[in-house]
């Protein structure tokens, strides 16, 4: 992503039938091979001529959909594309998505767990309970994403006895009680 640098606004306007605040803008000609944007109040969005969506600006509740969330008012970075959670055969709709970061998936644990009958306590420590027994996740493992919890999937499975599988075409995992 170097050697990108932040459009230059040549008109910008309301876009019906968008989210409030969402402009669609045009930029300078040419610019990334005529590429589509969109703006909010402090963040913008491009879709490059390859396909890749990026963001850059304010981030504070992960409003960019990048893997942090610090601000980037100047630095470009990709958009992580959605993961598909399902758990014994059930697709998990969640707020916020699964993503792939850094090879690994990280998942929703409190939408997890419950689908699997555990409550969750964020307490000091993630730990999840079922029929009287504790189960411990390390908190390194998680990270927070628009006031949500996400865990490593390969972790969360560890611990509880899933089995999983990662279908990288579909971006899909799946996530199994072990019987």
């Amino acid at each position: 992503m170097t050697g990108l640098f932040i459009p230059q606004v040549i008109s910008a306007a309301p876009s019906p039938g968008k989210l409030g605040g969402i402009k669609e803008i045009v930029a300078s000609p040419g610019f990334w091979g005529g590429s589509s944007f969109a703006v909010g109040e402090n963040s913008k969005y491009a879709v490059l001529k390859d396909g890749t969506a990026v963001a850059w600006g304010t981030n504070m509740f992960g409003q960019l959909g990048i893997s942090a969330v610090d601000s980037r008012p100047f630095a470009i970075s990709p958009i992580l594309k959605p993961v598909t959670v399902i758990v014994d055969g059930q697709r998990i709709d969640s707020a916020q998505s699964a993503i792939f970061m850094d090879g690994s998936v990280k998942v929703p644990i409190r939408d997890i767990a419950e689908s699997l009958g555990y409550t969750l306590s964020l307490e000091g420590e993630l730990t999840l309970t079922k029929a009287g027994k504790k189960i411990s996740l390390p908190s390194a493992e998680s990270i927070k994403v628009s006031y949500t919890s996400l865990v490593s999937a390969a972790a969360l499975a560890k611990a509880t006895g899933l089995s999983t599988e990662w279908n990288s075409t579909l971006y899909q995992l799946t996530l199994q009680t072990k019987r």
